[in-house]
């Protein structure tokens, strides 16, 4: 149904443009042709309350009625605005009033808004309706929009549902009618950089939120073509260069944008820019060494958010993924057949799927809001860059609405904080420091895209993809246990899928207070010798590790966790590096 529905739209949005452009009655007949066979669909068969795959239906009637205006008869005409009226007085409530009730609902947002956009416009000199319905979506954009981001242009739910070209379609579409320029919001202006910093061009592993394990391709390549005219950012542009896929449409779009916005800057990479950023409207953190250039970029990325494992977030709180030159080490696990398909439930957004921390076994709430995180500090430096999420409060909550919780809401959870320390440009050292009110034991969880090699005597694993390699040193001096494999709880329902592994690193019970130590160094997969030696460094309320001639102390103090870091450049000049983020108390 969706593909024949696509294929009438198409019909009526490519034909009605080209009409309009040539004057070939071939392109208005088929418009007229394809218009009139949606108008005379079903409304109940066809309704939004059935499938939301109906509301496409609304789009292109109300293109279609706009441009071949002076084409249809007035019979034709009074039945297509008939149809429209009764479809939108339908979805108004179901999307743009559900979207003021729940700001948070994605489909009201994604869909709802862009379409009645549409017939707002098209109707608003035929009917007094119309004009009640774009009053509606301009109060949302003006007081509650961007319900999943803010200032800083970060989008909570992930890139799955974060490439949003139906919204730049929308605020080009008011702009053009009213001169209202809600592109001219903070949000706007540097949504730009959720893309550059955390799906860069070359990009390939899978992150955070539902269906987010694409490259980027041409919808990026769109999104970000059109932030580059409309802001006049060389770093845009610069990006969507580097895609080489066509561009995605839809054309009427694109043809009416590059009318009023005009050509954008010539491009510039993003050498100038910062190389980590934290996006403080969705607590995610970004960590490069050189995101202009993909054969020397090392990428991590963190999140620990507020807006929790809700809708379209998982639960992982204080998880990270790993890129190095373009290739994925670390990454996000699982896939996403369908919202709350059996394996998306039991897997994908579960704590086990992610670079994360199980305690007892058990992880955090999911499909909860409150389950949440935050990032509790972030420096950024030329050399050194620290980030420390706090993820107590996502453990301490339960699961919503699925039947198996495998939270850890119940297991007396005092404190989840995770510590890691960049060290330009191939070093990371990670501290996760936990406190239960009896001891628990803990597994640390990595996933990749091939089998990890674990060397249990020396407590070093490797993982290998194309020209990178990653070694992960556990540096906790007691017992663990290393266990892989390449099976998920429930496999995705349908599809051909890359297959995965999954490696847990288990730490029986050893007191309340736990401070798990890991370094991870990435290299060339043909030069691990050239790797730096990793060991441990301890004392008295201060634990680190020394990488080759660099040293990383973390000095454990109730109020506070203090780091030093020195250490020297490929020029052989010194580095030196102190801060400090929340304590152990």
């Amino acid at each position: 149904m969706k593909n024949q529905l696509n294929k009438i739209s198409i019909s009526i949005t490519h034909g009605a443009l080209l009409y309009r452009l040539t004057r070939e009655e071939t392109f208005r007949d088929l418009a007229l042709k394809a218009l009139m066979n949606l108008a005379t669909l079903d409304l109940a068969a066809t309704s939004y309350r059935k499938d939301h795959v109906f509301h496409h239906i609304l789009a292109p009637m109300a293109v279609g009625l706009d441009f071949l205006w002076d084409s249809l008869g007035a019979r034709e005409r009074e039945e297509v605005i008939a149809v429209l009226l009764s479809r939108a007085r339908e979805f108004h409530p179901l999307s743009v009033e559900q979207a003021f009730k729940y700001p948070l609902d994605s489909h009201a947002v994604h869909y709802g808004l862009p379409t009645m956009t549409f017939v707002a416009l098209a109707l608003f000199h035929e009917e007094p309706e119309a004009e009640t319905w774009l009053g509606d979506v301009l109060r949302y954009l003006e007081y509650c929009w961007p319900g999943l981001g803010g200032d800083d242009g970060g989008w909570a739910q992930g890139f799955g549902y974060g490439e949003l070209w139906s919204v730049q379609r929308m605020m080009h579409m008011i702009y053009v009618a009213t001169e209202i320029n809600f592109f001219n919001s903070p949000w706007s202006r540097h949504n730009g950089n959720h893309l550059l910093y955390f799906q860069p061009p070359y990009g390939n592993c899978p992150t955070f939120g539902d269906g987010s394990y694409n490259r980027p391709k041409g919808l990026q390549k769109q999104v970000m073509m059109v932030y580059a005219a409309v802001h006049q950012n060389p770093h845009y542009q610069w990006f969507a260069e580097q895609i080489e896929s066509p561009l995605r449409g839809p054309h009427d779009y694109l043809l009416s944008h590059f009318f009023y916005w005009g050509p954008p800057p010539p491009a510039k990479a993003p050498e100038d820019l910062p190389q980590a950023i934290h996006m403080k409207d969705i607590d995610w953190v970004a960590l490069h060494c050189h995101l202009a250039d993909k054969d020397r970029n090392v990428m991590l990325q963190f999140k620990s958010s507020h807006f929790g494992s809700f809708n379209h977030s998982h639960a992982d709180q204080n998880s990270f993924v790993l890129e190095a030159y373009g290739q994925p080490l670390l990454i996000d696990s699982g896939y996403y057949p369908m919202y709350g398909s059996p394996h998306d439930v039991t897997w994908t957004r579960q704590t086990r799927a992610h670079n994360s921390l199980l305690i007892n076994g058990k992880g955090q709430g999911a499909w909860n809001r409150a389950a949440a995180g935050r990032i509790a500090a972030f420096v950024h430096t030329p050399d050194f860059d620290y980030v420390a999420g706090d993820a107590t409060a996502a453990y301490q909550q339960p699961s919503r609405q699925i039947s198996e919780d495998q939270s850890a809401f119940n297991e007396g959870i005092v404190r989840v904080v995770r510590h890691i320390l960049f060290v330009r440009p191939d070093t990371f050292v990670i501290l996760d420091d936990v406190e239960t009110e009896k001891p628990a034991t803990l597994q640390l969880l990595f996933h990749g895209l091939c089998p990890f090699h674990i060397d249990e005597a020396n407590r070093v694993i490797r993982i290998t993809q194309g020209p990178a390699l990653a070694r992960i040193h556990i540096l906790e001096p007691g017992p663990v246990t290393f266990s892989q494999t390449d099976q998920f709880s429930t496999p995705p329902e349908s599809g051909e899928w890359t297959n995965q592994w999954h490696l847990t690193c288990s730490f029986p019970p050893d007191g309340a207070c736990r401070r798990l130590l890991t370094c991870i160094t990435v290299g060339r997969s043909h030069g691990e010798s050239r790797l730096p030696t990793v060991e441990r460094i301890e004392s008295i309320r201060t634990l680190g590790a020394r990488i080759g001639d660099t040293g990383v102390l973390f000095r454990l103090n109730p109020a506070s966790v203090g780091m030093t870091c020195r250490g020297v450049r490929a020029d052989g000049t010194a580095t030196n590096f102190a801060c400090s983020g929340p304590g152990t108390s």
